[in-house]
């Protein structure tokens, strides 16, 4: 999923929720400056909670299909980075620290892990010697340009970039 498809398809989550009278419109404003206004987004944070009234059919197939899912381990809502915003200041700081300017909340990423800069044809990430690697792909990186639509995992946590 590219990342601009997954606030794209968070965002219609928030609308559909909204018209179905799940959300309030101050509740829909907010998640929406949230979704929006974030270098980082935990999308199970936005619409994790929402929840719509099915037939019983329809929660009876939920049910297996979600049993499923977590059988299976594919189920993940996809942590974003917002590029534009992450590099507003120049050069970002990624990591586990509450100090780094991009913070990820995850053991696996290390205090200080990669730092994230605009180039010209693209962003430059570069890794700070972390514990658990940076990776790109199926590839453990150093220094690689990436662009939005990539998945990047830092340690463990995996990231699509917008």
């Amino acid at each position: 999923m590219a990342a601009q498809d997954g606030r794209e398809a968070l965002a219609g989550r928030l609308q559909d929720a909204f018209v179905l009278g799940l959300l309030s419109e101050q509740t829909l404003c907010d998640r929406l400056a949230l979704l929006y206004g974030s270098p980082v987004l935990h999308g199970e944070r936005v619409v994790g909670d929402l929840t719509v009234r099915r037939s019983g059919a329809a929660r009876s197939l939920e049910r297996t299909l979600g049993r499923l899912d977590r059988l299976l381990q594919r189920r993940e809502r996809p942590t974003i980075l917002v590029l534009e915003r992450a590099t507003a200041e120049g050069e970002a700081l990624i990591g586990r620290s509450a100090s780094c300017p991009v913070c990820l909340q995850d053991p696996s990423v290390s205090r200080r892990h990669a730092t994230l800069a605009r180039v010209d044809d693209g962003y430059l990430l570069r890794d700070l010697d972390s514990t658990n690697g940076t990776w790109v792909g199926r590839r453990r990186v150093g220094r690689v340009i990436v662009r939005p639509g990539d998945r990047v995992w830092f340690g463990g946590l995996s990231v699509v970039l917008d």
